[in-house]
């Protein structure tokens, strides 16, 4: 047949090189042509389907898909790769590059506005209605956590919705709450509660059939019975909301705060405003994940009447209409404005093998970069930059051998990378590597429990990486047998508190894990919290509620309000660290042995996470043999942990003292 005889015609002119097989696409290309360098393809599923065809074995070098400089906007569809898509080994991978490295082809998830198509509104504003001028008719929605909407982008850095204060590190603080008391008709306020909600999500999405849309977890602590009080008054003397009210868009109202602790944010609706008692009506479908309380801060956005400040945008949902506010002169002309529109993965792999991806550029995207998922193995997401995500940049679920290096991952909504491998059960590793990655500015749209590498699992490796500027967390998760080595983390938990760089808590079966070689500076919560009291402390290294079987060594903690808090629990080693500079060096309690002690007590929530994982199991029994008898060996008490070999010096605060130990008496 004609197809027939087009299929042969393209193989006959695939150019074999001493690397193996190789395409290319441009964006100047057809995918008509044979894909050489001078006859490009137009797009990358195009390459795909024709290398799905080449007879296999594929020779040594595997094929090789380069991308010539130039915009990629793979919008129609999701660029998919399945298992018909993998390499046949190491020595014989399929692999997607940058024909120019040095100037890497980049794919977005956006569309760019005509400069032309901005028209001027008044004053400084601009405006454009992404309807007409774009065909787009699927703005995504605000939600209370996660992100699938619509950003604006300019010059490839995030702006800002519409908000008031203006400034990031600017508040409001409710006047007065009707409920002052958080844990009242609320489950146990914790940290680690909320670690254990994001990890059970992530397995849970791990072990299912997962589309190429990822959603963070919509963290809830409430139960099926409480009737959370959903109003505040606000301050007089901070804001008058009067002029809010005469705009045309003024039931798009939202606030993000910290409505109760420094460690838990997300966004609350407004369903309207009573001037007479200054107060805030919040809908019933978005009500604060812990109950409004007196002083806790927040901000209001996404409102036409907000937008008064360089950078910061509005987009109508409805109508489609975006005004903006450039931050520079020379608008619209000598720049370039960018809207997220896609919402999902530009490179979704699924039960794919001996695949590659390296020296891409990913951007503006209202969900995640690359999603990795399903039975994938030996996958490499090298060299790569990916920015602008509305969730995060990376997110392996899953794979297994795979490596994930030298990539620069800024500004996520959410995460940068998030990597689950690993049979917990049978303690079988995942062996996969994250290293040598640059990590900053993520958490710009969920704050909290978003961090630069979230791990689950068993036997993962996170080593070298430069993770800094964060309002929570650098590292955070759960699992056994993990390697945190080499790593460099500087200038996160600057706005929670009770939050650590390192973070993982209220587990004793997640144990075997090992911090070691890495540097901790300037971790210190220098805007949070304003005037609220419940400041509270942010460690370097946090093992929160009994966490347990955690080695800590060779670490350097440089200038940290805490370098490591040990939270009551068992056989965990801190030896030979260095501590230099902290308001604290070390914190060590017996939290299990007074106001946590239904914890660990028999039938607690430790026992449980421990019979789930069948910790009496041959496997388990080998590999952590103290665990066996756990409940008949002081099970709340702080016992077989090792302190040794550690230097300090220059505590900030006058501290005389290496380490803050909260008395234990055993009965």
């Amino acid at each position: 047949s004609g197809a027939l005889l087009a299929f042969v015609v393209i193989l006959l002119v695939i150019v074999i090189s001493s690397n193996g097989l190789e395409f290319h696409i441009s964006t100047t290309g057809s995918d008509s042509n044979p894909g050489t360098l001078n006859k490009p393809f137009a797009s990358i599923a195009k390459a795909r389907d024709v290398i799905r065809g080449i007879k296999r074995p594929l020779p040594h070098g595997g094929v090789t898909v380069y991308l010539a400089p130039g915009n990629y906007y793979p919008n129609v569809s999701v660029v998919q790769f399945s298992h018909a898509d993998s390499g046949d080994s190491p020595s014989s991978p399929i692999t997607y590059t940058s024909l120019n490295p040095s100037r890497p082809a980049r794919i977005l998830g956006g569309l760019t506005i005509p400069p032309h198509a901005w028209t001027h509104y008044n004053n400084q504003i601009y405006h454009v209605n992404l309807k007409k001028v774009l065909g787009i008719t699927d703005f995504g929605e605000i939600t209370q956590r996660g992100a699938n909407r619509t950003e604006l982008f300019f010059n490839d850095k995030p702006m800002t919705l519409a908000r008031y204060p203006n400034h990031p590190n600017e508040w409001l603080y409710i006047a007065n709450a009707a409920s002052s008391q958080p844990t009242k008709h609320f489950k146990t306020p914790s940290p680690s509660t909320h670690l254990n909600y994001r990890l059970q999500q992530l397995e849970q999405q791990s072990n299912s059939n997962l589309q190429s849309n990822f959603n963070p977890i919509q963290i809830q602590s409430r139960s099926q019975t409480d009737a959370p009080i959903l109003q505040f008054q606000y301050n007089t003397s901070q804001v008058n909301p009067s002029h809010w009210l005469n705009s045309n868009s003024h039931s798009d109202l939202w606030l993000k705060g910290y409505w109760s602790w420094n460690w838990m944010d997300n966004n609350v609706h407004v369903s309207s405003i009573d001037l007479n008692s200054h107060t805030f009506h919040v809908s019933p479908s978005t009500p604060p994940s812990y109950p409004f309380s007196t002083h806790s801060r927040f901000y209001a956005f996404n409102l036409l009447s907000l937008l008064d400040s360089p950078s910061e945008y509005y987009l109508n949902r409805s109508s489609g209409d975006l005004y903006f506010y450039p931050p520079s002169s020379g608008f619209p002309f000598s720049s370039e404005s960018t809207v997220s529109t896609f919402p999902y993965a530009l490179f979704s792999l699924s039960s794919v093998s001996y695949l590659h991806v390296s020296n891409l550029f990913f951007s503006a995207v209202k969900t995640n970069a690359i999603l990795i998922q399903g039975q994938s193995n030996n996958i490499v997401i090298q060299n790569n930059t990916v920015i602008n995500c509305g969730q995060s940049g990376i997110v392996s679920m899953g794979a297994t051998n795979s490596l994930l290096a030298n990539n620069v991952l800024y500004n996520q909504g959410s995460s940068a990378i998030i990597v689950s491998a690993g049979d917990i059960k049978n303690l079988i590793p995942g062996n996969n590597l994250v290293t040598r990655n640059t990590i900053h500015s993520y958490s710009r749209l969920d704050r909290c429990y978003e961090p630069g590498v979230l791990w689950l699992g068993v036997g993962n490796n996170v080593t070298y990486n430069n993770i800094f500027n964060a309002p929570h967390n650098a590292i955070l998760g759960g699992g056994n047998n993990h390697m945190f080595y080499g790593n460099s983390i500087s200038n996160v938990c600057y706005e929670t508190s009770d939050a650590g760089a390192w973070y993982s808590g209220r587990s004793w079966s997640e144990r075997g894990n090992k911090i070691e070689s890495n540097t901790f500076t300037n971790v210190n919560n220098s805007l949070c919290c304003g005037p609220f009291s419940q400041r509270g402390l942010v460690q370097a290294v946090y093992l929160d509620d009994q966490l347990s079987g955690v080695e800590i060594k060779g670490n350097q903690f440089k200038d940290n309000h805490v370098g490591i808090l040990v939270g009551g629990g068992r056989r965990n080693e801190v030896i030979g660290n260095e501590f230099e500079g902290n308001e604290a060096n070390v914190n060590f309690d017996n939290r299990g042995m007074n106001w946590q002690k239904a914890a660990c007590a028999a039938g607690g929530i430790l026992e449980k996470g421990l019979e789930e994982v069948g910790y009496k199991s041959a496997v388990w029994r080998k590999e952590y043999p103290e665990l066996a008898n756990i409940m008949s060996d002081y099970p709340c008490v702080p016992v077989y942990n090792v302190f040794e070999g550690n230097k300090w010096c220059s505590a900030r605060g006058g501290s005389k003292t290496f380490m803050d130990v909260t008395e234990a008496v055993v009965e």
